[in-house]
C-alpha cells in the first residue's frame, strides 16, 4: 500500500504532497514522487535499498 506524506515546498513554502509507492517483491527500488499544489514544483526520487542500509538518490528534480 502506498504512503502519502506532506511537506512544505522549498520554492514557495506551500503544500507538497508526496507519494511513496510500495516496491515490488524482487526489487530494491522504491519510487518517491511529489508535487506542490501552489507553484507546480515537482520531484521524483528513487530510494535504493541495499543490505540493511538505505541510500537516497535524487534521480531528477523538475520545476515546471
Amino acid at each position: 500500500m502506498a504512503k502519502y506524506l506532506q511537506r512544505s515546498c522549498p520554492r514557495c513554502n506551500g503544500y507538497v504532497g508526496i507519494v511513496l509507492r510500495e516496491p515490488g517483491r524482487n526489487t530494491r527500488l522504491q519510487a518517491v514522487n511529489g508535487k506542490c499544489l501552489g507553484c507546480g514544483y515537482r520531484m521524483a526520487w528513487i530510494v535504493i535499498q541495499s543490505n540493511g542500509r538505505s541510500a537516497v538518490r535524487a534521480d531528477r528534480c523538475l520545476v515546471i
